[in-house]
Formats: structure tokens, sequence, C-alpha cells
């Protein structure tokens, strides 16, 4: 997973967090990062759905959200 945030990380501003868990077979990622509040959402929502899809084809059964913030918790 630190690679695949290595990979895209000039693609978004800071990373303020992981919660993950398992249910059965499955791994659900919740990561919680803060883009440059100037950025379109259209931009913003096509660097979630890379992240995402890199990180679910390299963690079998994961189901990842990404979560846009703009501070330790403070959610967008």
């Amino acid at each position: 997973m630190v690679r695949a945030l290595a990979d895209y990380f000039y693609d978004y501003e800071a990373f303020h967090g992981v919660r993950s868990r398992r249910s059965g077979n499955n791994i659900y990622i919740e990561l919680l990062l803060e883009f440059n509040g100037d950025k379109k959402f259209s931009d913003v929502q096509d660097v979630i759905n890379r992240i995402k899809n890199t990180l679910e084809r390299e963690i079998l059964r994961s189901s990842v959200t990404i979560i846009p913030c703009t501070g330790k918790f403070g959610l967008i």
C-alpha cells in the first residue's frame, strides 16, 4: 500500500490516516487524503479512482474507500 501511495505522491497534499478492518475474507480500507483546494473536483475524483483501482488490484479481496479531508479528521 505504501508503494501505491508513493506512486501518487504528487497527486495529493497530505496523508491523514488509514483505517482497516477484516470481515471474513474481505479487507476494508479507508484512506484519509488531503488534496489541493484549488483542484477541480473532477480532477480529485480521477486521482481517487486511480489510487483505489491500484490498491484493489494489489490487495486481494479489498474494498478501498478514499475520503478527501482538509485536516486530521476535517472531512470535506
